[in-house]
């Protein structure tokens, strides 16, 4: 009896294991779960993030843009800009903007289950000398660095990132303007 009940403890794990969004490449035994990266052109690429219906759009966008940091060092460049211009998609499919002055609102979709769970644009790699100015264009290393917590850190509801300020999406603040 013991050895049944060791078993369905790990088999529920297991079960719970696999319905947890985590970072990770998509394919293998979590299917169609994690990261897939795919060669456009030289220097373009299209970076896609799914989970599952209990992936909050938070996970999805964390978890994108990491993505997006690792594959332009990994491809040895210094920053990336994003290109999509698709709208990031709540459950009742309205459109929010990411920051008041954003030119950019990054892609998100929906699964129509009450949280995200994909998250997808194209993204163009960048050799310095360029100006990171979130939401459009970034500092690969310092992204990678400002999420590196979030990404393998602790998790929060059923393995979700836990809520984090955003102000890596934001642009840099004139000095000049806020000095006045």
């Amino acid at each position: 009896m013991r050895g049944i009940g060791a078993g369905w403890a790990v088999m529920l794990g297991l079960m719970v294991a696999a319905c947890t969004p985590g970072y990770r490449e998509a394919g293998g035994w979590n299917g169609v779960m994690g990261f897939k990266t795919e060669r456009l052109d030289d220097g373009y690429w299209r970076v896609s993030y799914a989970g599952n219906g209990f992936t909050t759009h938070e996970t999805a966008q964390t978890y994108w843009l990491y993505r997006c940091a690792e594959l332009t060092i990994e491809q040895g460049y210094d920053g990336f800009e994003v290109l999509s211009h698709s709208e990031y998609s709540e459950p009742a499919d309205r459109p929010v903007r990411l920051a008041a002055s954003a030119p950019v609102i990054v892609p998100m979709y929906s699964n129509g289950r009450g949280r995200g769970g994909y998250f997808t644009g194209d993204i163009h790699l960048l050799k310095k000398p360029f100006d990171a100015t979130p939401p459009r264009i970034f500092d690969a290393v310092a992204l990678k660095s400002t999420l590196q917590a979030h990404v393998t850190g602790a998790t929060c509801d059923g393995g979700n990132v836990c809520h984090h300020a955003h102000t890596y999406l934001y642009p840099p603040q004139n000095k000049s303007a806020t000095q006045q």
